[in-house]
């Protein structure tokens, strides 16, 4: 509803505050930097262990893409060399405000690390990775399979794009069984995290797995987004937010500040 147009082209987020909430207790809420102390981040990760090795197509696909999406190439999670930035970027913002924090980058953000914030005092939560929503819609399919088809990639996990119990990536069933209460806000600085199945109560994929893992304010999207464009809006929202916006004023500030310089429309999903 957000970015509906009335008839002369503005869109309901450009003339009026939305407050997207899941329950109208959330309305008077809002989140700012003096509700942060501490974040854990995840970040320039290596998708594939130590034993294992992209091959010649993979790579050389990969070097072929001008406009590099936070998603899969052949079955395949590329690197996310831009996260690299977008961490750093971070970690200097937190600092300049005193917000202690904890990052799993390399082979170390892994599915056991996140699995361990279950019941953990986490007052921010920052996945830059590539998330995923398989949209097709299988026979014969329990009722949580939407669940298990929405998930976030974490290391060691190059080829996982089926979900497993040994799988490396994190699927929103999982999520849904873990207490993030304490996290105020998650930020998924991924492709197509807030897609999944439209049900009769909402929609089923990750969005709902961290909801029912306890989580409080979310920034997802809903398309596939460019990595290097990715990093440049993380670190415009954090630096509005940490100069005392909230998160909602500083998303949007950050949007506009992106559409502008780069002349597109996709930032507004």
């Amino acid at each position: 509803i957000e970015y509906f147009t009335d008839s002369t082209g503005i869109t309901m987020n450009d003339r009026f505050s939305i407050y997207r909430v899941s329950t109208t207790l959330n309305i008077p809420k809002d989140v700012y930097i003096s509700d942060i102390q501490n974040a854990v981040v995840y970040g320039n990760l290596n998708y594939a262990d130590s034993g294992e090795i992209y091959s010649k197509e993979i790579n050389e696909g990969y070097l072929l893409i001008d406009k590099k999406e936070r998603g899969a190439y052949n079955d395949c999670w590329i690197p996310l060399e831009e996260t690299k930035e977008e961490l750093k970027a971070i970690f200097n913002i937190f600092r300049n405000v005193n917000i202690q924090f904890k990052d799993y980058q390399g082979v170390h953000g892994d599915k056991m690390s996140f699995m361990a914030l279950d019941r953990q005092k986490t007052d921010l939560l920052h996945l830059a990775t590539h998330g995923f929503y398989h949209g097709e819609d299988l026979s014969e399919e329990d009722e949580t399979s939407a669940m298990k088809r929405s998930g976030l990639v974490l290391s060691n996990s190059a080829y996982d794009i089926s979900y497993t119990k040994q799988s490396g990536s994190v699927f929103a069933n999982e999520i849904a069984n873990m207490d993030l209460t304490s996290v105020k806000l998650l930020v998924l600085s991924a492709c197509e995290t807030a897609k999944g199945k439209l049900e009769d109560d909402g929609v089923s994929g990750l969005q709902r797995g961290f909801k029912q893992a306890g989580v409080g304010c979310m920034i997802m999207s809903l398309k596939k987004v460019n990595s290097q464009m990715t990093t440049e809006l993380m670190r415009l929202f954090y630096s509005y937010f940490t100069k005392g916006q909230s998160v909602r004023e500083a998303l949007k500030n950050a949007q506009r500040q992106i559409a502008t310089k780069y002349k597109i429309d996709n930032w507004k999903y």
